[in-house]
């Protein structure tokens, strides 16, 4: 995807189809390094592997947000370069694809400053 913020495309069993030029700038992170929310979450998130599946699950089910669009809380990100963001994720409702999964659209805002400043809440 040729947009300047961040973008995962994922399925809703945590397959990301597509990761925005936004996404690869902003955190280092390519389809190569995370091309599945497991590896987002151990990468991206610092999610030890014991705690994969569950963490995947709250993941998924937060970014559903119960079929409709939602907007998240910040989450600290964890750059490639080791620097720590705050992003706040909004996504899409799923939506259906050919094969019988679904899959939904989440795009960041980059929130660092407002958490530093105490304006946003992690």
């Amino acid at each position: 995807l040729d947009a300047p913020v961040p973008i995962l495309v994922c399925t809703d069993d945590g397959t990301i189809l597509a990761a925005s030029r936004g996404l690869t700038e902003a955190s280092g992170w390519t389809l190569d390094d995370v091309p599945d929310a497991r590896a987002w979450l151990r990468r991206a998130f610092d999610v030890p592997p014991d705690d994969l599946e569950p963490k995947l699950a709250d993941l998924l089910a937060e970014l559903k947000g119960g079929g409709t669009a939602c907007a998240a809380r910040p989450h600290r990100v964890r750059t490639k370069w080791g620097d720590d963001r705050w992003w706040a994720f909004h996504t899409s409702p799923p939506r259906p694809l050919p094969d019988g999964r679904a899959y939904l659209t989440a795009f960041a805002v980059d929130v660092t400053a407002r958490v530093a400043a105490g304006d946003e809440s992690p």
